[in-house]
């Protein structure tokens, strides 16, 4: 019984810094005035410089074994699991709500089930594919892609998230199909940290140090990232692998469920319209992503 209630109170705490990391950027990019206070560049650099700086911490120096070919590998898996959707959700979140962001984040699943059909063949069953088709009119009726031109600047936002979501169902793949031989810790402290040399040349040509200690929204917007890269990466990272550990894979992955009503809420608490279309895509979309796990029950 204590088991099963640590486990739900982890994944609760998963839920909450997830969920609240697309208030974060929005509230990194923008005071409440709505006033810039870090452009979508710089949130992305100092996002993955703080995460890389974090993951260091973790990495198991004395027992390292890794091929050239995993290293090249690794940086890749750190590009599309953490470096692009850091500039991808900050560029779309100038434009769109983080409660829609979030909302749209639950595609991931989706995503993961795809892109492993496709560039690894990955077999799939007939109620994995229902899902896929109930998840994607969800993402159609989420988006309101009937309202949506191609050329208009509504919809790059939403196709800017949707770019970033394929991007860690991307990352997932790769760890899986990929780098299945390295452990879980070497594997994601590695991938994160080798983009600290990335992320820190842009910074300091950029001069966002110089305007940190000159411009006081500057040092406003660092707060909010130090919490999204510190808090959202490294410790609910190692409270997932505790989650992991207590429970199974699936009981962990049904953090997805849970992320994009965290976000809504606070989106709402925030002042952020939400209309019913949204929570019907989502809830929608969120079907499906449930009857894609079902078979793995």
């Amino acid at each position: 019984m204590k088991k099963a209630i640590s486990a739900w109170g982890i994944l609760m705490a998963l839920s909450l810094i997830w969920g609240s990391s697309y208030l974060l950027i929005k509230l990194a990019l923008f005071d409440s005035m709505g006033n810039v206070r870090l452009t979508p560049n710089q949130l992305g650099a100092l996002r993955i410089s703080l995460s890389a700086l974090a993951m260091l911490a973790f990495i198991p120096y004395r027992s390292i074994k890794i091929s050239k070919k995993d290293l090249l590998v690794l940086l890749l898996a750190g590009v599309m699991g953490t470096g692009a959707p850091s500039f991808l959700f900050a560029y779309a979140e100038e434009h769109i709500s983080s409660a829609l962001t979030g909302m749209l984040n639950a595609t991931v699943p989706i995503w993961t089930v795809l892109s492993g059909i496709i560039l690894y063949r990955s077999k799939i069953n007939k109620l994995q594919l229902t899902g896929l088709f109930v998840g994607t009119c969800g993402i159609l009726i989420l988006s309101r892609v009937w309202e949506l031109e191609l050329v208009q600047l509504q919809a790059i936002p939403i196709i800017l998230v949707l770019i970033g979501t394929l991007c860690y169902a991307l990352n997932l793949n790769v760890i899986k199909f990929n780098l299945n031989h390295l452990d879980t810790r070497v594997v994601t402290s590695i991938s994160i940290s080798m983009l600290l040399p990335f992320g820190l040349s842009y910074l300091i040509w950029d001069g966002f140090f110089i305007s940190l200690r000159h411009d006081p929204k500057v040092l406003e917007g660092v707060w909010p990232v130090l919490f999204l890269s510190l808090i959202g990466t490294a410790f609910a990272l190692w409270l997932l692998n505790t989650l992991i550990k207590k429970t199974d894979p699936l009981f962990s992955s049904s953090v997805t469920y849970f992320i994009p009503v965290v976000a809504i809420i606070l989106g709402y608490i925030y002042g952020e319209t939400i209309s019913l279309t949204e929570i019907a895509g989502m809830s929608v979309m969120l079907l499906g992503v449930f009857i894609m796990n079902k078979n793995r029950a």
